[in-house]
């Protein structure tokens, strides 16, 4: 037996040897949190830039566990605890937590990191050797990553079935089994990603034909392994994975169109793209297959049946990357048949008790300052106020805070502007936001003046003249406001969600720059915002938010969001910083097929004008280093060519071409149209996937076209720096010009004669 600090470490089943480890990981990864408090670790993780680090002490692992119903009085077996992602957060939640872990350096890492907590017991050592002496009976026992790996451990002709049953004799009456685990199908294996546990691609998906003694399952597969090994199960889905989810859907609660939209999370490798996982996601979850390809599994499963009239989480939504004390999760309720819903707030970590002890008093200051307007707060209750979580009987500085609320089963403000759109009433979503506006300026009753906690939280200070509310609500965005869905507008308007509410004074014109700012963000494209573009208007104007205006509110903006991450590393940019890479494999193709096509470019020949399919001439071009070399017979009746050297964007360098008359001399052509942009040098850049050369009015006397050009292909940044060059050099000749009026006239002359809409001329001069 070891005691580090509060925490005991039991050896009596160890066998002296830690059969897995990850070596110098490991070693670094316990002298973290010897070193740093725990409250530190987002600067360990963001100056590490590791996988390990980011996996072992991302407090976003704790998602996975942090919104289980686990009471105070409840005690948990976490097997396989290695070192500690969800430890403290089980202990948080229960009143005991018993830790089987195989490897003893991966339990001293556990037992520093939370040595300050009295109720964790380690014992080190094989489950299969722990398992026959365990005399205890727990609430939850948990598999959070474990169940794959059972065909290592347990010594079995049947491992996977094993385990389970094993399990299933430690737990209580109604106790319930957690089982965290990759879905062998999951969509992003078919995107690109490789399989977690072995490395390769398609590994998983293809049914493990080259590994042994790790292996997860599908959807079907691990029901059917639970129901073998005596379980009834209620599936949940953890986005983008049970690693670091930041939400949990359920077969009660799945998710909308759109929501799944942050699927590059590949921190621990290389990977490919070959498809947008957002838009398949949408199609599947339309098709009614998300839960077949959700990318994780989070089963709760119970060896005796789980009531159709037992409240349980059916959704779980985690507001993570923050600071520690503005962390907490937003879970909602129901019974087996989705009833009797409801919806709860609760602190992710000790620090952050207090931001959700202050939405119960945000909810009396609003409930007071929307009397009479037509806005209603939603109802919030503090725990221990006659909602469904009592306040923990556990000391006071290990409490989680809760408040439940009301759940509202309306349509939001933003859901009823989509279904207008749907059917084209575009003036009478305007009229709705116009009444939005209306309404929230009935509530700004006095003028805004600057305070130091506007400055704290927004940066600057701003000019007198704006109104402002007593209270500040400033996240009434419209997906937090719903509607009776039979009344609609012209019933009360409920404001859900106010967890950012201020008691100092924030103008109600910024309040409303932020519903307009994440509508138009989260539409972009939308059928509406085309109408508004199509006829020159701006949604901001129409709201009298002015440009200069725009500008400080994006600045108010920028400093609120500072403010409540407070450092926290983000995981879309950690990703930026790590090593790995992501490969679009749908660029690579366009680009290596483009370059292939090089040796065979498209051809066409015209005695018309007019270049149709069937009017291909075939040549083949000699390439070397994109250097391109192409000589191309001609026949009489060709009075015009169009040459299309690529098939994607790129930059052309004329080096030569000429036409060879039937005596094999040499004509220089002296113009020819493009559609793309000249640039100096016989440079030609083209934007578009379809670049083409068009040589018109060939002379009678030619039999070959005789063409020598490099085709390069700059990256993004390059590529916009010389588009920009290009089209100011092109209207700084169109200027020049613009001088001489005979020329220019006849310029215009010849090009609405000859030149088709989308090409420019380029005169060569005989030059090239």
């Amino acid at each position: 037996m070891e005691a580090i600090g509060n925490v005991v470490l039991n050896y009596k089943y160890y066998k002296g040897e830690d059969l897995y480890s990850e070596g110098v990981s490991e070693d670094l990864l316990l002298q973290y949190v010897t070193e740093n408090k725990e409250s530190d670790y987002p600067h360990v993780i963001q100056n590490t830039r590791s996988w390990p680090v980011l996996y072992h002490l991302s407090s976003e692992r704790e998602n996975i566990c942090s919104w289980l119903p686990i009471k105070k009085t409840d005690r948990v077996l976490e097997i396989g605890s290695g070192c500690g992602a969800v430890t403290g957060c089980l202990s948080r939640l229960a009143e005991r937590v018993t830790c089987i872990e195989l490897s003893r350096k991966r339990s001293t890492i556990n037992a520093v990191r939370h040595k300050n907590l009295s109720n964790i017991e380690i014992m080190v050592g094989n489950f299969e050797d722990i398992e026959p002496e365990l005399t205890e009976k727990y609430d939850y026992i948990t598999l959070i990553g474990v169940l794959e790996y059972a065909g290592s451990y347990i010594n079995s002709d049947d491992p996977y079935h094993d385990i389970l049953k094993r399990v299933s004799r430690h737990l209580n009456k109604d106790g319930k089994l957690i089982v965290a685990i990759e879905n062998r199908l999951g969509l992003k294996y078919f995107a690109g990603c490789k399989e977690d546990h072995t490395g390769m691609f398609f590994e998983g998906i293809e049914g493990y034909p080259e590994t042994v003694g790790v292996k997860t399952f599908s959807r079907k597969e691990l029901k059917q392994l639970l129901c073998e090994s005596g379980y009834i199960s209620r599936f949940y889905y953890p986005y983008p994975d049970y690693k670091l989810p930041h939400a949990i859907y359920s077969d009660l609660w799945l998710p909308g169109i759109g929501e799944l939209n942050t699927n590059i999370r590949n921190f621990d490798a290389d990977r490919v793209v070959t498809f947008d996982e957002t838009r398949v996601f949408d199609s599947l979850i339309k098709e009614g297959l998300f839960a077949d390809f959700a990318n994780s599994f989070l089963v709760m499963a119970s060896v005796n049946e789980i009531e159709n009239t037992e409240v349980l989480p059916v959704y779980a939504k985690f507001s993570g990357e923050r600071a520690s004390c503005y962390r907490i999760a937003t879970i909602i309720e129901a019974d087996g048949k989705g009833n009797n819903k409801a919806v709860y707030k609760q602190a992710l970590s000790l620090e952050a008790n207090a931001h959700i002890d202050s939405i119960f008093v945000n909810y009396t200051a609003l409930s007071k300052l929307y009397d009479g307007t037509g806005f209603a707060a939603n109802v919030c209750k503090r725990a221990g106020d006659g909602g469904d979580y009592p306040v923990p009987d556990h000391k006071d500085e290990e409490k989680i805070s809760r408040v439940t609320l009301e759940f509202m089963d309306g349509i939001t403000l933003e859901a009823y502007l989509d279904s207008l759109e749907e059917h084209g009433e575009y003036e009478r979503m305007l009229l709705l936001m116009k009444q939005y506006e209306a309404m929230i300026s009935s509530v700004s009753r006095e003028q805004f003046r600057n305070s130091d906690g506007f400055r704290t939280v927004f940066g600057e200070d701003l000019e007198d003249g704006y109104m402002s509310p007593e209270v500040s609500d400033i996240d009434m965005i419209f997906t937090n406001v719903v509607f009776d869905k039979t009344k609609k507008e012209n019933g009360e308007w409920t404001v859900l969600d106010y967890e950012w509410t201020f008691s100092f004074p924030v103008p109600s014109k910024y309040i409303i720059y932020r519903a307009l700012f994440y509508y138009i963000e989260t539409h972009k494209g939308s059928k509406y915002l085309k109408y508004i573009k199509k006829r020159g208007l701006d949604l901001y104007a129409e709201f009298k938010i002015s440009e200069s205006e725009k500008e400080i509110f994006q600045r108010l903006e920028k400093h609120f969001q500072v403010y409540i991450i407070k450092g926290a590393p983000s995981l879309e940019v950690m990703h930026e910083l790590m090593s790995v890479q992501t490969i679009d494999m749908r660029k690579i193709y366009a680009r290596e097929f483009g370059f292939r096509n090089m040796n065979n470019p498209e051809i066409f020949y015209s005695s018309d004008r007019n270049f149709a399919a069937d009017r291909r001439i075939y040549a083949f071009a000699c390439v070397n280093e994109h250097n391109i070399e192409i000589d191309i017979d001609l026949e009489d009746y060709m009075t015009s060519v169009r040459f299309d050297p690529v098939e994607f964007s790129c930059v052309v360098t004329l080096k030569r071409i000429m036409l060879i008359n039937v005596d094999g001399e040499e004509v220089p052509v002296e113009s020819i149209l493009i559609n793309g942009i000249e640039g100096p040098e016989k440079t030609l850049l083209f934007d578009t996937g379809d670049p083409q050369i068009h040589i018109y009015d060939l002379p009678r006397v030619r039999k070959k076209l005789s063409l020598q050009y490099k085709v390069s292909v700059p990256d993004k940044e390059v590529f916009n720096v010389l588009k920009r060059m290009f089209n100011d050099r092109y209207e700084a000749s169109v200027k020049h010009h613009a001088f001489k009026d005979k020329v220019l006239n006849k310029l215009q002359r010849n090009e609405t004669e000859v030149i088709p809409q989308g090409l420019r001329r380029v005169n060569l001069g005989g030059s090239v």
